[in-house]
């Protein structure tokens, strides 16, 4: 029974949300459940003496990925006085000697006590800090100094103070001395910090989620680095300038996944540039999955744009050079200058093996009445054999007869697509509404939306 059980346990407790099952594991007459509010808290009743914690010890060796109320949701907590009496009772030894992957809401009352949770084979961290408490980013240097090996780590801030305890500063001093880094997430850096970070020998994903730089530092020519990178998610880019600052220091780098993302909306002539610099500077051969998009924006204004301002076909096909990409979502807020379905046929063609393709604008823009039409997609079907979702807004005010013949031609029945997003695409009436469903149920495997 013991061979089955082990195994079993080990998977049991591999994975733990909250203390509290641990907690649990004391004796039974030295707790009890307290209800404060919504939530639950396991409390003492009677001291702790080392003994009592030999059960509790034996579970939580087993743990290798811990979270300590990462949403704020956990039902059940754990009082402090557990933490301190466990500190005294094991004299301050790690809770979980074992665990790997720990996430931390440093919001938590049990905050002061983290340090024994961080055991000796920690490689992955997750930490929700406050930017106004000088006690949290206390956290950034201590982990270096007892931490050095980490390969990855994700810093969340709830507020960002610009002139107190400005944690971006702290970050950055501190982030690039992780030399086994592989997968780094956090607001932002400084760009001489970046600069460090791109000289990262095995970095493979690098999330920012707030990209703002001083133009002055970046006009400087830099070198190029991040040797291993593959995936790169800048969100918040606050201009072109920005985000290309980042892009200049891509050389070489085998990146599979690319996402820019800007906080506001940005003109033709910027996506011009923002698409050449991802050309000239990610490898063809490697990028499978590519997603540019326009910012949300925060009122209720609606963007409206003419053909003549929408982004041209001409800059989008400086992305035309990648070849195996298979994801591709280019949400912009004035649109994209698809005055034909060649054009979308000529994509297609480009990118054989896409399985998605979304070519939208966001819902708070509107542009003039689409070029192309629900008949044009009998044509998709014939180019896109692999595509299992379609995004594109098209002309749905005349929906044309269904022509039985022309279906069984191409073998539409066939096609994968599964997936198809209409956004605002013009309709008129009940019966065009009607006609369109029925001639979209050709695709016998599409859910619509």
């Amino acid at each position: 029974m013991q061979v089955v059980s082990e195994p079993a346990l080990d998977v049991l407790w591999s994975k733990l949300d909250g203390f509290y099952p641990l907690a649990k594991c004391l004796p039974s007459h030295l707790w009890i459940e307290e209800e404060r509010g919504n939530r639950q808290y396991v409390v003492l009743r009677q001291p702790l003496a080392s003994s009592d914690c030999l059960r509790l010890f034996f579970y939580a060796t087993k743990v290798q990925d811990f979270s300590a109320d990462w949403d704020g949701i956990t039902a059940t907590q754990v009082d402090t006085t557990v933490y301190q009496a466990l500190q005294v009772a094991t004299e301050g030894a790690k809770l979980l000697p074992n665990v790997q992957h720990v996430a931390w809401n440093c919001k938590n009352d049990s905050f002061q006590f983290i340090h024994m949770f961080l055991g000796p084979r920690l490689s992955e961290v997750e930490f929700r800090l406050s930017s106004k408490s000088s006690t949290q980013l206390s956290l950034i240097p201590a982990l270096y100094e007892h931490h050095p090996s980490l390969t990855s780590i994700k810093f969340v801030f709830s507020t960002i103070m610009p002139t107190v305890n400005n944690p971006i500063a702290l970050i950055s001093s501190f982030v690039y001395k992780w030399k086994d880094l592989q997968s780094l997430e956090l607001p932002n850096l400084t760009y001489s910090a970046l600069l460090k970070v791109s000289e990262l020998p095995y970095l493979k994903r690098l999330v920012m989620k707030e990209c703002r730089f001083d133009s002055t530092v970046t006009s400087a020519a830099a070198k190029g680095g991040f040797p291993a990178l593959n995936s790169l998610l800048l969100h918040e880019c606050h201009s072109v300038s920005d985000c290309i600052a980042v892009l200049k220091l891509i050389d070489g780098s085998p990146l599979r996944h690319i996402l820019l993302m800007f906080v506001g909306v940005e003109t033709s002539a910027s996506w011009k540039q923002v698409f050449l610099a991802v050309s000239q500077r990610c490898q063809h051969d490697t990028l499978t999955q590519i997603d540019c998009r326009d910012g949300v924006k925060s009122n209720n204004d609606i963007i409206t744009s003419t053909y003549e301002e929408m982004v041209s076909y001409e800059t989008l096909k400086s992305l035309l050079v990648f070849r195996n990409l298979s994801w591709i979502t280019i949400e912009i807020a004035k649109g994209i200058q698809i005055s034909d379905f060649a054009m979308v046929i000529d994509m297609m063609r480009s990118w054989k093996e896409a399985q998605g393709l979304q070519v939208k604008i966001p819902p708070f823009s509107r542009c003039e009445k689409p070029k192309i039409t629900l008949e044009d997609l009998i044509y998709l079907a014939e180019y896109c054999g692999e595509l299992e979702e379609l995004g594109l807004v098209f002309d749905a005010t005349s929906p044309p007869e269904i022509k039985r013949s022309s279906v069984s031609s191409i073998n539409i029945r066939e096609s994968e697509l599964t997936q198809l997003f209409v956004g605002d695409s013009p309709i008129k009436t009940c019966l065009g509404r009607s006609h369109s469903v029925r001639y979209l149920s050709i695709f016998e495997e599409i859910n619509h939306d």
